[in-house]
């Protein structure tokens, strides 16, 4: 059979490249309806030979690909990963959401807390991952001698992803530098041990060279970015709880675990994350991901009730 991905580009892309070489039986074309005209026209064509319309994002609104799929009766499947939820709620209270759609798809997330967020507005979907690494992670390299935090924030949406926490905490630790990726200069001053890193294309060496990561965003699906530092067997503050992270839902929470970390690491008593680490390398390798990503797709599309 053939899949169709679209959604998100870069990750339909990814999975559909990484499924590819677990599930040979059957095609995966990953297709950006939004880049251009001739990409619409591709999808159309992929679309009638294709059993399955997978968006990487969630919608409650059919729209023109959604819309065509329903219309030629494709069973569709919809990874809703986070932002995506925080636009549906808005639909929901706006009474906005296209009721048909959502009982004619399959839904999948990653995380329980999405899961019941989306259950809250009548959405029953499925705990599934997508995001993957090697079948063999490299062992962590050690921590390094002097402690530092890492983090991430996106240009434009500073508050959102904890700016005003991350410049708080340069205050109360003031010898412990922070660097920061994603933007390159903000309008407040800064404490001195503070570093914006801007577009970083090494990021190994960014969770490399930390010894904690922090994902401090107002609201999240399963960041990407904690898996990567988890996989160094780094130390992660997170909103959420998550195997492997440390719960940091609040600014005691987050100066109790800076203090904590830096009191170990200073007296010798620190090693890599390795229950971070050993979570990544048993649940996450792209073997394990992609081969439960297929059998949820097939048995969606064989013993789902016809549409």
């Amino acid at each position: 059979m053939k899949v169709v991905l679209i959604g998100l580009p870069y990750f339909a892309s990814k999975i559909a490249d990484n499924i590819s070489r677990i599930d040979s039986k059957n095609r995966y074309v990953a297709i950006d309806t939004s880049a251009n005209a001739w990409q619409k026209i591709r999808f159309l064509w992929h679309m009638i030979f294709a059993k399955v319309i997978y968006r990487i994002g969630g919608s409650t609104q059919r729209g023109e690909t959604l819309g065509l799929a329903m219309l030629f009766k494709k069973k569709i499947v919809m990874h809703w990963v986070g932002t995506d939820v925080l636009v549906a709620h808005k639909d929901y209270k706006a009474g906005m959401i296209d009721a048909d759609l959502i009982r004619r798809t399959k839904h999948l997330c990653e995380v329980n807390w999405i899961q019941t967020e989306l259950l809250d507005m009548g959405i029953h979907a499925e705990i599934a991952q997508i995001a993957c690494f090697p079948d063999e992670i490299p062992v962590p390299p050690p921590l390094p001698k002097r402690f530092s935090i890492l983090s991430y924030v996106v240009k434009g949406r500073e508050k959102f992803y904890g700016i005003d926490k991350l410049i708080y905490l340069a205050q109360l630790f003031p010898d412990v530098p922070i660097r920061i990726a994603g933007i390159a200069e903000y309008t407040t001053p800064l404490p001195s041990n503070v570093q914006f890193l801007g577009w970083v294309k090494d990021m190994a060496k960014e969770y490399s060279d930390c010894v904690l990561f922090l994902r401090l965003s107002e609201h999240d699906g399963l960041a990407f970015s904690v898996l990567e530092a988890l996989s160094f067997g780094r130390y992660v503050g997170y909103k959420y709880s998550f195997r492997g992270t440390n719960k940091t839902s609040d600014m005691n929470e987050l100066r109790d675990l800076v203090d904590y970390l830096t009191e170990r690491h200073r007296k010798g008593l620190l090693e890599f994350n390795n229950d971070g680490y050993e979570f990544i390398s048993e649940c996450y390798s792209v073997g394990t991901v992609m081969r439960s990503l297929t059998e949820i797709v097939t048995r969606h599309v064989y013993y789902s009730a016809d549409i």
